[in-house]
């Protein structure tokens, strides 16, 4: 299993109203809350995607996802494979 965490790059939370998003204070808070729950459990990542944009969170899920299909660990069959035995 692979785990990996996707953060906002450290943003103060947009205001309701005429400043901003449509969010409430309270889920604002609920919110803010539950990132720092996450942030408390970043050293049990595998990844860390800092979500600035969509493009580049994308690509970054999709390094990793590529870096993890080479993983030797992942290739049971590689030593049979280079010694032709496959």
């Amino acid at each position: 299993m692979i785990i990996v965490g996707k953060e906002p790059r450290h943003q103060p939370p947009r205001q309701s109203g005429p400043l901003g998003g449509t969010e409430d204070k309270e889920t604002i808070n609920k919110r803010l809350r539950r990132a720092l729950e996450e942030m408390e459990l970043v050293e049990e990542y595998d990844y860390l995607v800092i979500n600035d944009t969509v493009e580049q969170a994308t690509e970054d899920m999709l390094t990793i996802v590529a870096a993890e299909k080479m993983k030797c660990s992942r290739n049971k069959n590689i030593k049979k494979i280079f010694k032709g035995e496959m």
